[in-house]
């Protein structure tokens, strides 16, 4: 790279190692500099075209730090792009390195993709709870079951990868533990159909002054999650009702008496 141009033009006669040398020098500066263009002008630019739209979406993207998390993929991009060509025919160490650079930066990459993952639906969870329409159909349980497959996925990518095989054959070897599997995430599932339902036929929604004595609650719905709902007593004190319990439990919703002014 470097080297090679440097010597076309006779300025260095570089040897093997020294020309190896100088090359991951111009690398690790390519990349400090990718960083720096995407973290100082990139995210800024964001910022300015996303607050003229409106300035508290721009406030939630800025306080999740969306497209800051985002530029960390530059300089892994960098190193993984220009990686390959270190690997020298004399230097036969080089060519494990490399390996252990690609997969390092793979698993970096794959990391920092759930980050902003996360960071990118939490803030549009907050965006869409700026709209009254969240009210009637909350989107947090939603959200919370596509958290658990992104992150479900990065863990098996990476897991295949410390393992040196492809995520498909090991998620297949994988069919022997779906009894496993399905007993860990019993309460996820159970609180995802319920939750579904609980949408659907418009059960409950946040605001709403509900009373299961089975577990104490009688208050108003203050969060709905993908496991749990928490309810505020008029007393002052929280219950956290697992989300399962509404289709098995009998509960009371005061809200036709609150809406007809009762």
């Amino acid at each position: 790279m470097l080297s090679s141009f440097l010597s076309n033009f006779n300025w260095y006669d570089f040897g093997a190692k020294s020309s190896l040398i100088v090359d991951l020098f111009f690398v690790l500066i390519l990349a400090w500099v990718g960083n720096f263009i995407a973290k100082r002008y990139l995210v800024h630019l964001f910022q300015i075209l996303l607050s003229r739209y409106s300035q508290d979406w721009s406030k939630i993207w800025l306080r999740y730090g969306v497209i800051s998390k985002a530029s960390h993929f530059v300089p892994a991009l960098i190193i993984r792009w220009f990686s390959p060509l270190f690997e020298l025919e004399q230097f036969p160490y080089t060519k494990t390195i490399v390996s252990v650079v690609l997969s390092a930066t793979a698993i970096y990459i794959l990391i920092n993709l759930a980050l902003v993952a996360n960071a990118f639906l939490r803030s549009i969870e907050d965006i869409y709870e700026t709209f009254t329409i969240s009210l009637k159909r909350p989107i947090r349980t939603y959200l919370q079951v596509l958290r658990i497959i992104i992150f479900g996925l990065v863990g098996i990518s990476i897991t295949a990868l410390f393992l040196n095989m492809s995520p498909w054959t090991f998620v297949t070897g994988l069919g022997a533990a779906t009894a496993i599997i399905l007993l860990i995430f019993r309460d996820s599932i159970l609180g995802l159909v319920a939750s579904v339902q609980v949408s659907s036929y418009d059960m409950i929604r946040i605001g709403d002054w509900i009373e299961m004595a089975a577990f104490g609650a009688d208050g108003d719905v203050i969060e709905i999650n993908l496991n749990t709902i928490k309810v505020r007593n008029f007393d002052k004190t929280i219950s956290t009702i697992p989300a399962s319990a509404l289709l098995s439990t009998g509960v009371r919703n005061w809200r036709g008496m609150v809406e007809s002014g009762g």
